[in-house]
């Protein structure tokens, strides 16, 4: 090989393994980032005034969206990132990130950020918890009306995407909810939540609100549990995926229609099952292992 192919391939190979080096360098630029928002999270958590912990709550918002620009953000699992709910749909379309800001007299202020896999960014904020209560409609993300997202059911029928949202909000110091709702995209791929696919009693509602006692933990959750069905004299169990909750009852027959004294009954769950673009209301469902999950316990104010 001659002088100067020599100089040509070890040129090549130093620039292959500065490529290299800047690839294996993208992840430790992120953990670094991430450790400065975990140590922006510990100091907003145990700070006591609203007014600074708003403040903080800004400037780590701001410093989280800076990251989630940054080209890699989208993979980057950020698990050290702890307190903020981090959903990502199946075919990697967005991510979603929510959480809380516990305030005074059992307030919230909820934040939210929504990352499409191009990269575009939506901020999404609320201020105390829902003083005016919930929308009923359709609702761009930026008048949201703040929860955390734990959980998200992905459903298809005729070649579209049903991202159905599980979520909670502290709603103040007598009551909780838990939510059921619909982010979708228009055809401009603008995000918005809320479609009227839920068949309840009442008819055709844009989203679920269950309000519940402020002491008390209702059940919501995706799971794999029995629907009993009746033909002609006979009642069959078929087995199917569902969203399941308690069936809620008033503390007393006198409190019926207050939602913040309502309780689980007991023993007795109702669910919403999805058929043909709707999520169908079913009342009496058979559970096994009704375990209670984390997210429906209100977070401690300081």
């Amino acid at each position: 090989m001659s002088l100067k192919n020599s100089f040509i391939l070890i040129i090549f190979l130093l620039v292959i393994s500065g490529h290299k080096s800047l690839k294996a360098q993208i992840p430790g630029e992120f953990q670094q980032q991430e450790d400065t928002l975990v140590k922006m999270g510990t100091q907003l958590w145990k700070t006591k005034s609203d007014s600074v912990k708003l403040q903080l709550n800004e400037k780590m918002t701001n410093k989280l969206m800076a990251v989630l620009s940054s080209e890699g953000a989208f993979e980057y699992p950020f698990d050290s990132l702890k307190g903020i709910s981090k959903l990502k749909d199946k075919d990697s379309r967005f991510r979603l990130f929510t959480w809380n800001v516990p305030l005074s007299e059992g307030f919230f202020h909820y934040n939210g950020i929504l990352l499409t896999e191009r990269g575009n960014i939506v901020l999404m904020k609320s201020g105390e918890s829902n003083l005016t209560g919930f929308p009923k409609e359709k609702i761009p993300l930026d008048q949201w009306y703040g929860a955390i997202y734990y959980s998200l059911v992905e459903k298809s029928y005729n070649h579209r995407t049903y991202y159905t949202l599980l979520g909670w909000d502290g709603h103040n110091a007598t009551s909780n909810f838990k939510i059921i709702d619909i982010l979708s995209f228009d055809d401009s791929g603008t995000p918005f939540l809320g479609e009227a696919v839920f068949k309840t009693k009442e008819g055709l509602k844009s989203r679920v609100l269950i309000e519940y006692a402020e002491n008390a933990n209702a059940l919501l959750r995706y799971d794999y549990q029995k629907l009993m069905v009746q033909k002609g004299r006979r009642t069959r169990e078929v087995p199917e995926w569902m969203i399941v909750m308690d069936r809620l009852a008033p503390m007393d027959p006198s409190l019926t229609g207050i939602g913040r004294f309502y309780v689980p009954a007991g023993d007795t769950y109702d669910a919403y099952i999805f058929k043909e673009g709707y999520w169908v209301l079913a009342e009496d469902i058979m559970v096994e292992n009704p375990t209670l999950q984390a997210p429906g316990k209100k977070a401690k104010t300081r």
